[in-house]
């Protein structure tokens, strides 16, 4: 099995309602596996895009999620991109998590976004620590990955839940098309 497939695999087990959409009703599990791991592919590109790269910024690193075989760098479990802000060399990771609409939580029965597992979270705000780089979930809600209607950038350590409700996300609404600021003295990716 291939990284496609356990990645796919890994989606299936933990967003049952994305399979469940009506526009994945007749697709196989193959083309729904594809088509994850291009639109997880698509928004990181758009994420990039929206860091001015000629001026203020450097993309110093981006996962590639390789798999040979299962076997795995560990660098996969890192968040997809490392930016440096070069004015003052400080940098930025993200982590980019794309979804193609709100879900109607199952035990709430509210509007929410599934942010990621708790263990992925706590791998991040690790990374954060470890690493002493302000670390950023960056979630696209709607539209396509390359063109989001909503898009949210939450400081990691902010996420203390895998269902993150519209009322604590909209703190951190921000325009799609608008390009990234670090806000060096606060520390905030705006």
């Amino acid at each position: 099995m291939g990284l496609l497939d356990k990645i796919v695999d890994v989606l299936f087990s933990i967003f049952d309602y994305e399979g469940e959409l009506p526009e994945n009703k007749n697709k196989s599990k193959d083309e729904i596996r594809k088509e994850y791991y291009q639109k997880g592919k698509d928004f990181e590109e758009y994420v990039v895009n929206l860091f001015d790269c000629r001026n203020y910024f450097t993309l110093v690193d981006w996962t590639r999620d390789l798999d040979i075989n299962g076997i795995r760098p560990e660098s996969n479990k890192n968040p997809d991109i490392i930016m440096r802000y070069n004015p003052t060399k400080e940098k930025i990771a993200i982590e980019c998590k794309y979804r193609s609409s709100y879900y109607t939580s199952k035990t709430t029965h509210k509007q929410i976004v599934y942010s990621d597992r708790m263990y992925k979270i706590d791998r991040y705000k690790e990374f954060q620590k470890n690493e002493k780089i302000p670390t950023f979930l960056v979630i696209g809600v709607g539209g396509t990955p390359k063109d989001p209607k909503y898009l949210y950038c939450i400081p990691i350590n902010k996420i203390k839940y895998e269902e993150m409700f519209l009322s604590v996300l909209n703190e951190y609404m921000r325009a799609p098309g608008k390009n990234f600021f670090w806000d060096s003295k606060k520390k905030m990716l705006k």
